[in-house]
């Protein structure tokens, strides 16, 4: 599906609410599906709606890296997705253990940015909050932590459940407050 760029940015005049009444009443998708529910929310709900392609990726932090190794190349996979689709983009994250760990703090809120990515829709944690502020960038989590603890990409460009949501690679993600 080739997605118009004129109309991506035409979505962002809106608040995700009333996009989700107009999607109801035109297509056949029940009611409660299409968005996210609690605890995933906006962390930082002062910055203005992102509108992009979904970039899916599951994570886990709970098990201990078997080397150094494997911890310094732990977020390739992230970079390669998110630098492999072309336009704007969201970051959709399934954390399969619910773990402690986040993988969205500064860093990797940078380094996406740098490659179009408006923001990231998760329910795992999130860190470094003023600084990802900072940078415009949109956090949706199930809430704020401290620590990388041993996060991990387990995959990338496959099916997600976030909050809800049923999220499949290139889908339209529209998220504000």
């Amino acid at each position: 599906m080739t997605i118009d760029l004129a109309q991506l940015d035409a979505l962002r005049a809106y608040d995700t609410p009333p996009l989700a009444n107009a999607l109801h009443g035109l297509t056949d998708r029940p009611a409660n599906r299409g968005y996210t529910h609690p605890p995933v929310q906006s962390v930082l709900p002062d910055v203005p709606p992102m509108v992009g392609t979904a970039v899916t990726v599951t994570i886990s932090s709970e098990t201990p890296f078997p080397t150094r190794d494997g911890q310094a190349t732990a977020m390739l996979p992230l970079y390669e997705a998110v630098a492999a689709v072309e336009g704007p983009k969201v970051v959709v994250v399934q954390d399969l253990d619910q773990g402690t760990g986040c993988l969205w703090g500064e860093v990797n809120a940078t380094l996406c940015a740098a490659m179009g990515c408006e923001g990231v829709v998760t329910d795992g944690l999130v860190r470094d909050l003023p600084d990802v502020e900072a940078l415009g960038f949109r956090l949706l989590a199930r809430g704020v932590g401290v620590a990388r603890a041993w996060v991990r990409v387990e995959a990338t460009g496959v099916p997600v459940s976030v909050g809800g949501a049923d999220i499949v690679p290139g889908d339209v993600v529209h998220a504000d407050r």
